[in-house]
């Protein structure tokens, strides 16, 4: 640590990216490059060393509208203070500074600004628009410094910490001195150079360290079985890759790159329509969107650029659309390559070119800077044309698919299946990447990094899994999820992520709800815990402006994502969506694993993914419906497989545990669960009135945490004005009944359009019955009777199919017993099983496209 001190790099803490997270204090989330601050705001360099001489230097810009005068900004760190009033096309503010501290040296630079209000529809007051902030030390990087006492002390002590506890736990001495010495080279290496990283984290490692020591004392057997996980994890990894990079994986690899080849070349003429949104992954300080006379376009402030890395290389025509309010005359439109597009710009639409050379590389390609682009000037961009001649990808385009295709691959590998599953995985994921390159790259190419970054999470997935259900066998646990179960979960996770996370998508409800996130983070908790009036959660016009008290677990539980900023807090939300979804497949593979076999866990789990129901929920954006869904499902899996052990108070408590979050998850969950634990309850007493009396309890103890932790608050508004209104028939025409005849008549189609096809339900119901060797078989089946009951009760008010949402894993349970039943009939059986699989994952890809493709809503 004292020799990571040595070595100084600048840092820079651009506005938009992760780690402004953690340094900007006071500001707005980010907005494309920059942030907004408030009145008063603040930068934090963490640790960079004390005595350290250097300079601060922060890019802002002070914009106002047209009349109003730039605003006064107000910098100051260590001691040092600078005043300015940054113009509308924005500077550079530099302050000397020296870094103090002992202990620790944290560098403090605090930004005060005159504010302003947009307007009625935007009544934030802002003060500037920040673009980044950098700490530039002064002399060599590698220099003799004095480091901060803390760092150093606390690294010692969170080795030692994990030293001491690996070696209570029976580990060999020269293994935790390895393991020693690595961590303390890697804490090393991090200080110098990732800092700011690593000196934010250095407090939070140091807890997770004494959190393992304490556990390591309490519940050894627990740490045992976690050690024994991740040596199993990392044995399947391993083996995995090992396995798929022999002479078939590497004539596959070959043959990807020549799929990419040739999908890229295929599209020689590139159409980039600048206002669409479609550019949105390519375009640098481009304004607004905006449209005029039929055309879409976006102004040019300053320093705008459309980023062509990895667009190819070759001779490159680029033709650009532009226009401007300003008196015509001669302007530099556009340049590339060291080649600049002229031409007298005028208030019409005028196409001028250039041509270009883009050289091979990692990044082939080039980047279209705007050099007559201003905060001030009205410059149009409509339409950027680019005709590519004896074009290549570029080699950061071909990794990236490859990369992909392998990480999913070796997931399912990493799962359990033979390499030959692995490989047709990988072929497929080859397939559809060339493909989606060949048919649109401007949408493709910029998304490559993401999915590859997509795959990586699910391969870790996969391996986490593998570790558990490794260890689950081992000690004899009966309901263990086949390997592919597993590899189903893995690979359904990459599906659901890579479905909210394409630029395309638009996710109705899902901006709605990540503001609300955003507001709590900020503190405004109270607002939706409690029954304000205007509550945006509880009062709604699909509801009749009726009062439905909605918890806002969701939105709490992933508020703290939103001090990431935009895009990492989407990204954040979506990746905990597509968790809870792998989660809800696991669960629903369970359930069918302990009923009908290994076999029927398989086929259970391979339906679920491609169930309609959870890509249609991604696509409208019923973020609290994907997480009622989870938590019902957790808390009935749990509950049937449980059910004969539930008298045991450690199962007795969990369960009161996870019926308590099922109910504040979300309301129908409430409603559903409830129904469910009532409708079992006269089954479970025949069979063992003990298991009765255990499970009443536990439903009525989770009723009572769920009523005082928050319905408490909404209880008598519901009661008062809600219900009235519902027994009346919320809903109906005015002046008239309930059309109970029409809405019967449109069941089939309400059914068609949750599931793909209303027969996917009835069957999947249907092949419940072969679910009865299940000890909580009555829960399993008052579970799926959710949906039948309240589809009669929807007949007279509207549920907005909340019901059919959350009975999707009891009729994937069914649908996978049914199928494996089927494949157990000869080689007739097991091709007539796999076709209508294929189906029902048809239905599901279609649903996919759908919703990542902004066609749902």
């Amino acid at each position: 640590m004292i020799l990571a001190y040595q070595v100084q790099f600048p840092v820079a803490v651009p506005a938009a990216s992760a780690l402004s997270a953690l340094s900007y204090d006071g500001f707005y989330p980010g907005e494309g490059s920059y942030r907004w601050s408030r009145g008063r705001g603040r930068f934090v360099f963490h640790d960079p060393g004390p005595g350290v001489r250097g300079r601060v230097e922060v890019d802002l810009a002070g914009w106002r509208p047209r009349g109003h005068e730039p605003p006064r900004v107000v910098l100051e760190a260590a001691g040092v203070r600078a005043e300015a009033r940054p113009s509308r096309q924005g500077e550079t503010v530099t302050l000397p500074v020296v870094t103090g501290g002992a202990w620790r040296s944290d560098l403090v630079v605090s930004l005060e600004s005159e504010t302003f209000r947009p307007g009625p529809q935007d009544p934030r007051p802002l003060g500037a628009r920040v673009q980044s902030a950098r700490f530039v030390p002064d002399g060599p990087v590698l220099w003799p410094r004095r480091p901060p006492l803390g760092a150093p002390l606390v690294a010692a002590i969170t080795v030692l910490l994990l030293a001491g506890t690996l070696l209570r736990l029976g580990s060999p001495p020269r293994r935790v001195r390895w393991v020693g010495i690595v961590l303390a080279t890697g804490l090393g290496l991090a200080f110098a150079l990732a800092r700011p990283y690593a000196a934010w984290s250095s407090l939070p490692l140091l807890a997770v360290a004494v959190l393992f020591a304490l556990v390591a004392g309490v519940r050894p057997v627990a740490v045992h079985a976690g050690a024994a996980a991740a040596r199993a994890s990392a044995r399947a990894w391993l083996g995995a890759a090992r396995a798929i990079l022999g002479g078939r994986g590497v004539a596959l690899m070959l043959a990807g790159v020549v799929a990419v080849a040739v999908a890229h070349r295929a599209q020689p003429v590139i159409d980039v329509d600048v206002g669409s949104g479609r550019e949105a992954a390519l375009a640098r300080n481009l304004g607004p969107f905006d449209a005029a006379g039929g055309a879409t376009f976006r102004q040019a402030l300053r320093g705008a650029v459309l980023d062509l890395r990895d667009f190819g290389s070759g001779d490159w025509n680029v033709a650009v659309t532009a226009a401007t309010d300003a008196e015509p005359r001669p302007r530099v439109l556009a340049r590339a390559g060291g080649t600049d597009a002229s031409t007298v710009l005028g208030e019409t639409w005028t196409t001028a070119a250039l041509s270009a050379r883009a050289p091979w590389g990692w990044r082939a390609g080039l980047v279209l800077a705007f050099p007559e682009g201003s905060d001030g000037a009205d410059l149009r961009i409509d339409r950027v044309r680019i005709q590519r001649g004896g074009s290549w990808p570029s080699a950061r385009t071909v990794v990236l698919v490859l990369g992909a295709a392998l990480l999913v691959g070796i997931a399912v590998g990493t799962a359990g299946l033979a390499s030959t599953a692995s490989l047709v995985t990988i072929g497929m994921i080859l397939s559809a990447e060339a493909l989606a390159l060949g048919l649109d790259p401007v949408m493709t190419i910029p998304f490559a990094p993401t999915f590859c970054a997509i795959a990586a999470v699910g391969s870790a997935l996969a391996t986490v899994l593998a570790g558990a259900a490794a260890v689950a066998r081992e000690r004899g646990r009966a309901a263990v999820p086949p390997p592919a179960a597993l590899a189903a979960a893995a690979v359904g996770f990459v599906a659901f992520f890579t479905t909210t996370a394409f630029p395309l998508y638009r996710g109705g409800h899902f901006g709605f709800h990540s503001q609300i996130a955003e507001q709590i983070w900020q503190g405004r908790f109270l607002l939706y815990y409690l029954p304000y009036p205007g509550s945006m959660l509880s009062r709604q016009a699909q509801w009749g402006d009726i009062i439905v008290p909605h918890p806002a677990l969701f939105h709490t539980l992933v508020a703290p994502l939103s001090a990431l900023g935009e895009p990492w807090f989407g990204l954040g939300v979506k990746l905990v969506l597509a968790l809870w979804l792998a989660g809800i497949v696991l669960v629903a593979a369970t359930l069918a694993t302990a009923a009908g076999g290994p076999a029927a866990g398989a086929w259970t789990a391979m339906l679920a993914v491609g169930l309609v129901p959870f890509y249609q929920l991604l696509g409208l954006g019923h973020l609290m419906t994907i997480l009622g869904c989870f938590a019902m499902a957790v808390a009935m899996g749990y509950l049937i497989l449980r059910l004969d052990r539930l008298r045991r108070p450690g199962t007795w408590a969990a369960a009161v545990g996870l019926l308590a979050f099922c109910f504040l998850a979300y309301t129908a969950g409430l409603l559903f669960a409830a129904f469910t634990i009532a409708a079992a309850l006269p089954f479970v007493l025949r069979a063992d009135r003990e298991a009765a009396r255990v499970l009443a309890a536990a439903g009525l103890a989770a009723a009572v945490i769920a009523f005082l932790l928050y319905y408490v608050n909404w209880t008598w508004p519901f009661l008062s004005q809600s219900v009235p209104r519902i027994l009346h028939g919320s809903g109906a025409p005015e002046g008239g009944g309930t059309p109970v005849l029409k809405r019967l008549l449109a069941l089939p189609h309400k059914l068609n359009y949750s599931f793909g096809s209303a027969l996917v339900p009835v069957l999947g119901l249907a092949g419940l019955a072969r679910a009865r060797t299940l000890r909580g078989w009555p829960l399993l089946a008052a579970w799926a009777a959710v949906l039948p009951v309240f589809c009669a009760a929807d007949l007279f008010f509207n549920l907005l199919l909340k019901h059919h949402y959350f009975t999707a894993a009891p009729v994937a349970v069914g649908g996978g017993l049914l199928l494996s039943a089927l494949a157990r009939r000869g080689a007739a059986g097991r091709v007539s099983a796999g076709v209508l699989l294929g189906l029902a994952l048809l239905l599901g890809l279609q649903t996919a496209l759908d919703a990542a493709l902004g066609r749902i809503p």
